[in-house]
């Protein structure tokens, strides 16, 4: 029964992923919660990276977004990586990330999407 966002931020601080999800295919408002909710998220989203942009800190910001976004990855040995395609799209924008993740054939990638993970979390 957690929020979608954590720390209750959002349009939709007042529902719970559980009830989204028990409706998502009765009722066809959830289709609109949720592209509610998305929108808000890349506005925000879009708006940090703005702001990163214009301080000409992006480099790290894009660092502590992927830290954030993946939690349970980290460096050398860790059994688990974000997605190999991260890593190659960001050292072709100058963006080194070795230091941050175990990137080695053993790593096992994440989903896309880990916190959305039906492995990684219960609704």
């Amino acid at each position: 029964f957690r929020p979608l966002e954590p720390g209750g931020k959002g349009p939709l601080k007042e529902y719970t992923r559980a009830m989204l999800h028990s409706i998502v295919t009765k009722e066809p408002v959830a289709a609109q919660l949720i592209t509610w909710h998305n929108l808000w998220f890349m506005l925000n989203l879009l708006t940090e990276m703005r702001g990163a942009i214009k301080a000409n800190t992006f480099p790290d910001w894009v660092r502590q977004f992927l830290k954030d976004f993946f939690p349970s990855a980290g460096p050398a040995p860790c059994a688990v990586c974000p997605p190999r395609w991260v890593k190659d799209a960001l050292e072709v924008c100058g963006i080194p990330l070795d230091d941050l993740f175990d990137w080695s054939e053993t790593a096992q990638e994440l989903p896309d999407m880990p916190k959305d993970s039906a492995k990684n979390s219960k609704q």
